[in-house]
């Protein structure tokens, strides 16, 4: 049975592909030395694009940029004192919308926006909370619950 390929009445030939990856995302970390610059594509007519750092032979890895999605949702759902919570989750969306566009630092931008307004947003939340606790305690207490004290 060696070298036996059966017949299927299909006849079907794979040409090899020279296949050229060109277009890869370039990280800060992923740079070599400074002022190296890919000296073909400049050539070409193209930008100048920085040289990529092979590691293994694959390129180095984005950096990765947190969103803080889930914090943001938790906001949004829980802490929307003064709708914080919505503005950390625009922030958060802009963060993912940034990273596609290769726009590393916007991204650190937005995150650090998004970080900030739902620390905000849970600070509020939790004053809010004592506030009202404190209020509804001492409203418990006393049998005149209005907030307005009338005089006898």
């Amino acid at each position: 049975m060696d070298g036996y390929e059966p017949d299927f009445g299909v006849d079907v030939t794979i040409d090899p592909i020279d296949v050229e990856c060109e277009d890869f995302d370039v990280d800060p970390e992923g740079l070599g030395e400074e002022g190296e610059y890919d000296e073909e594509a400049s050539e070409a007519g193209s930008p100048k694009r920085p040289k990529l750092r092979m590691v293994k032979g694959r390129p180095a890895k984005r950096p990765r940029v947190n969103a803080y999605m889930r914090w943001s949702l938790f906001s949004v759902n829980c802490c929307n004192a003064l709708y914080l919570g919505y503005m950390a989750l625009r922030c958060s969306m802009q963060v993912g919308k940034k990273l596609r566009k290769g726009d590393i630092e916007a991204a650190r931008r937005y995150a650090g926006h998004a970080c900030r307004t739902n620390v905000a947003a849970f600070l509020v939340t939790i004053v809010i909370v004592i506030v009202t606790s404190f209020y509804m305690y001492n409203c418990l207490q006393d049998t005149d619950c209005s907030p307005i004290r009338k005089k006898k």
